[in-house]
């Protein structure tokens, strides 16, 4: 969609900054409600697998060495996510200058607010989701992190620079994402 293409009148100020601002603290609510749900005790652990230093420096005497790197709260990690959306809520609707560039562009079908939102908390979403089907190595949680942010830019890409009928930066965004 160009700048040139007329603005949607159907979009209301008013009703779409309070709308942001209630969603947010609902969301903002609903994480400080989980935080304090989690039970801290139970913790995913995330492992490192380096080569071991001790072994001869013969590439054929070379065995990969698990570490317990660290351990993360699968519930604490549904918070953050959570309050990362509540928090893009308020940010686009609080300060007079972002809201007028995030309501310009939502009268262009346009929100790059969301995208940048995405980039982190659908990352996070799917490194937890890594985690809860089994996947504790640190490197593959990074790479599904990585990748998945990757998708998001693709997805912003589309919205800005995409023209009706041509999805080709939406297939591009497919290929991170289906290497998942």
């Amino acid at each position: 969609m160009s700048d040139t293409e007329p603005l949607r009148p159907d979009v209301a100020e008013r009703p779409l900054r309070w709308l942001n601002l209630a969603v947010g603290l609902v969301q903002m609510g609903a994480a400080a409600v989980m935080m304090w749900l989690v039970d801290w005790d139970k913790v995913a652990p995330v492992y490192t697998n380096f080569p071991d230093v001790d072994a001869p420096r013969a590439i054929a005497n070379m065995r990969p060495v698990q570490h317990r790197w660290t351990t993360f709260s699968v519930g604490a990690m549904s918070s953050v996510f959570l309050f990362m959306s509540g928090l893009d809520h308020w940010l686009v609707s609080i300060p007079s200058r972002v809201w007028r560039v995030y309501f310009s562009g939502v009268k262009r079908g346009r929100n790059l607010f969301r995208w940048t939102e995405y980039f982190f908390s659908a990352s996070l979403m799917h490194a937890e989701i890594a985690l809860l089907c089994g996947i504790f190595d640190v490197h593959l949680l990074f790479a599904v992190y990585a990748l998945t942010a990757v998708t998001m830019v693709f997805g912003a890409l589309q919205e800005v620079y995409g023209s009706k009928g041509d999805a080709t930066l939406f297939y591009l965004g497919m290929v991170p994402h289906l290497s998942n």
